[in-house]
């Protein structure tokens, strides 16, 4: 741009118009379809047009050559080039941080993410966790009061077995009064003991018990018969009925059956 001078101007224009179409690509597709051609001709390809102006005013334009006026119009262009360099530049420096920042973003929720489910996994192992743990306790609490209940039953019968057969025959007792029963173990040991004819099947229950215990040994549930007459002890209806009413005077054999066996 040349600054007029202090007398009249003399003014000039000059435009350099660039335009710039995109012509219709021709299509190479030998068998187009037919809503392919009617987009085509139903959507206009768009149109680009830039448009530069140069102003060139002063009375010294007059005198400008051929040659000078070609240098203002490139020194314009190149310019006008550089222009759109820098704002393209900075453009793509915007967007590349743009994209920068999203992937970011979407590394960062793909890690807090992961980050949430590994939380979710280590809390459901912990629930997991505690609750095998609690299982774990209450069975074996349960067991502590199973044993202890097994305990509490057979101390109790013992220490009934025990006041049972206390009152036992002594050397002295009339032979009218007692009998003698004969146990067998399933061991095959044997043994004998006297009880009052007025004694009942528990009452023998319990010296075995008693003896058992005394003896440390490990038949816990056992089952009584006699041989002759043969017969279960451990019936029912035979619990009220005494020794002498079973027909187990003055003597008779008693077979101990391990039931667990």
């Amino acid at each position: 741009r040349i600054q007029p001078g202090p007398s009249h101007t003399t003014s000039s224009s000059s435009t350099t118009t660039t335009n710039t179409t995109n012509s219709n690509t021709p299509n190479t597709n030998p068998n187009p379809t037919p809503n392919h051609s009617r987009n085509q001709q139903s959507q206009p390809q768009p149109q680009v047009k830039m448009e530069l102006k140069l102003r060139l005013e002063g009375r010294h334009l007059l005198q400008l050559t051929q040659t000078q006026l070609q240098s203002h119009i490139a020194t314009t262009l190149n310019e006008h080039e550089q222009m759109l360099t820098e704002q393209t530049t900075r453009r793509m420096h915007r967007f590349q941080e743009r994209r920068l920042r999203m992937e970011q973003d979407r590394e960062y929720q793909e890690a807090l993410l992961e980050d949430q489910r590994r939380e979710q996994e280590r809390q459901k192992q912990q629930q997991i966790e505690e609750q095998q743990r609690m299982e774990e306790e209450t069975k074996a609490k349960r067991q502590r009061e199973e044993l202890d209940r097994k305990e509490r039953d057979r101390q109790h019968a013992l220490d009934t077995a025990r006041q049972l057969a206390s009152n036992a025959p002594g050397e002295d007792a009339p032979r009218d009064r007692i009998t003698v029963l004969r146990f067998v173990l399933p061991s095959g040991k044997k043994v004998a003991r006297k009880f009052w004819r007025e004694d009942r099947v528990e009452h023998a229950r319990a010296f075995l018990v008693s003896l058992l215990q005394e003896n440390k040994g490990t038949l816990e549930h056992f089952g009584l018969s006699s041989r002759f007459p043969v017969r279960n002890l451990e019936e029912e209806e035979l619990g009220d009925k005494t020794l002498g009413e079973l027909g187990l005077c003055p003597s008779a054999v008693i077979m101990v059956q391990d039931l667990d066996a």
